[in-house]
């Protein structure tokens, strides 16, 4: 058994890398772009789903059916390409590519057009993909945790905003860090300036 990680290894996990790839290079840009092009982040995202697939393809089912190998290991044992993870491979980055087209339109419309949300949808799928693919309790664990973080995240990805008003408004001289009571004298005046701003920026958010 070598010491170190050969070509072939990397070359079996060359999708993950390409997901993991365009996930920071989405990061990055979104930090670049200006607003109007935030709708950039969404088509990188797809065509990072759409390289990992090529790849999926190209490096692993195509060798194992020229070959007549029913697997494959790679990275000392710890990850086993066979036909099943490549099936599985398949079906995530194929839900991933829907979910990506179908949160365009809806990430325009309630103004949350950021590019954590597709890195995250790139991050969650490579851990699936480590789980789909490991043979090794340590791959898995990570695999488990990259996806588990992802989801978590991508559940609660507008509140992100709310977090971090709150936690503004608890540097506010005279804002009470608990929601004011009934019959209390109310919140502070700047506490109060702040939630009218918050009820109206909600107020301009079109419904459906």
């Amino acid at each position: 058994m070598a010491q170190f990680f050969t070509l072939s290894d990397y070359s079996m996990s060359l999708p993950v890398i390409l997901l993991t790839l365009f996930a920071l290079g989405i990061l990055l840009m979104d930090l670049i772009i200006p607003a109007e092009w935030k709708w950039f982040n969404a088509l990188t995202a797809f065509i990072g789903v759409l390289f990992s697939a090529a790849a999926v393809y190209v490096r692993i089912q195509r060798p194992l059916d020229a070959a007549g190998l029913p697997a494959q290991t790679a990275f000392m044992n710890a990850m086993l390409l066979d036909h099943f993870a490549v099936y599985f491979w398949y079906l995530f980055l194929g839900g991933a590519a829907i979910a990506i087209l179908m949160s365009v339109r809806y990430l325009e419309i309630e103004h949350e057009h950021h590019g954590e949300f597709y890195a995250l949808i790139l991050f969650s799928v490579v851990g699936m993909m480590c789980m789909a693919a490991g043979i090794d309790i340590v791959l898995i664990f990570i695999g488990l945790e990259l996806m588990a973080v992802g989801s978590i995240f991508l559940g609660n990805f507008r509140l992100w905003p709310l977090a971090v008003l709150w936690l503004n408004r608890q540097h506010e001289p005279g804002c009470d860090s608990k929601p004011p009571r009934a019959g209390d004298g109310g919140t502070p005046e700047s506490c109060q300036s702040n939630c009218g701003d918050c009820a109206a920026d909600d107020d301009d958010r079109p419904t459906f």
